[in-house]
């Protein structure tokens, strides 16, 4: 079998969160440079602009390099 190298890669996690029920990772995302990345935390969670936290959202969380 051939070996598959695919160099760094950066994991960003999308996160759906219902109060009094629980936290969970409904998807993950893989970039490959930092920068992606972190982009991609900003855009999708400019929407979450209540000052309060919701009863439920799904945001997007920065993992690292894996």
């Amino acid at each position: 079998m051939a070996e598959v190298k695919l160099g760094e890669l950066y994991k960003v996690v999308i996160i759906e969160s219902e109060r009094g029920w629980k936290t969970e990772v409904i998807e993950s995302k893989y970039f490959e440079t930092k920068l992606e990345a972190l982009e991609f935390v900003v855009d999708y969670n400019k929407r979450l602009t209540k000052a309060y936290v919701p009863d439920y959202y799904v945001m997007a969380s920065y993992i690292g390099k894996i």
